[in-house]
């Protein structure tokens, strides 16, 4: 899946497909599963403010999807988040989740 969010008012694509967890397993030295259900447990808990780690897993996700969709983006997270402000990653957090959430749906139903 393929979709182009706007952030600061430029266009970001983002990409998502069954190569990133690999992709964010060669970027980050961890599992993207692991980090996720440790978010979402994270945010369920802390209903207004988010944790670090859960932001983190976020930019982390974001970063690996617009670099499968554009690998001009280079290798360093920091330089990608820097040409955005503060919280820009954050306000599209739902539609990154949400990219992913779609990836992972099963589509087959299972045999006995």
């Amino acid at each position: 899946m393929e979709k182009t969010l706007i952030i600061d008012g430029n266009e970001v694509k983002f990409k998502t497909s069954a190569a990133l967890p690999r992709i964010y397993r060669q970027l980050f030295k961890r599992d993207v599963f692991i980090d996720l259900n440790k978010a979402r447990s994270g945010i369920s808990k802390k209903k207004d403010d988010l944790p670090v780690d859960a932001l983190e897993t976020i930019e982390n996700l974001a970063f690996c999807m617009a670099r499968y969709a554009d690998p001009e983006v280079g290798n360093d997270i920091t330089e990608w988040l820097g040409q955005f402000s503060t919280t820009s990653i954050y306000m599209i957090a739902s539609q990154i989740l949400e990219m992913w959430n779609e990836e992972q749906k099963v589509t087959s139903i299972p045999k006995k």
